[in-house]
């Protein structure tokens, strides 16, 4: 909704898709780029634009997984490394310390949460690869993980 209410809200039709609402959806799924709808590219449509646009960088990259980390909210606390399956399995994970191999999905680096192997994240990759698994999102206090 994020999308289509920073859109023209017109259904000009001019972009590939038949409704504002449309396109907003192949927006968020990668499948259209923001040049493609004509008015919003108008000058009164700037600031909606450069929000779009802002957007759009945030969820660069999350196609496969359909996460999103706003490190800027992390404070980390490491709740996310502990919980998440994947991460547990590593003997080094024990005591709330976090894992410390190179196997791992998420670390702590600079006292911010980041993604370092996203391949081996239960949403993408694996015989229980699954979109549903939100451990990582439900330890947060800081609610730094989005899933779309």
């Amino acid at each position: 909704m994020d999308f289509y209410n920073l859109l023209p809200k017109t259904n000009c039709e001019k972009c590939p898709q038949k409704s504002c609402m449309a396109f907003a959806m192949a927006l968020l799924k990668n499948e259209a780029k923001l040049e493609e709808c004509l008015p919003v590219t108008a000058e009164e449509f700037q600031e909606n634009r450069e929000k779009l646009l802002e957007i759009l960088e945030t969820i660069k990259g999350a196609e496969a997984s359909g996460l999103i980390v706003h490190e800027e909210l992390c404070d980390g606390c490491a709740n996310c490394l502990v919980a998440c399956p994947v991460n547990v399995v590593d003997p080094k994970a024990a005591g709330g310390k976090g894992p410390d191999s190179d196997e791992v999905i998420l670390k702590v680096i600079n006292g911010r949460i980041k993604i370092v192997r996203l391949e081996k994240c239960r949403r993408v990759s694996g015989e229980v690869a699954t979109k549903t698994c939100r451990v990582c999102g439900d330890a947060c206090p800081k609610k730094a993980f989005e899933f779309i």
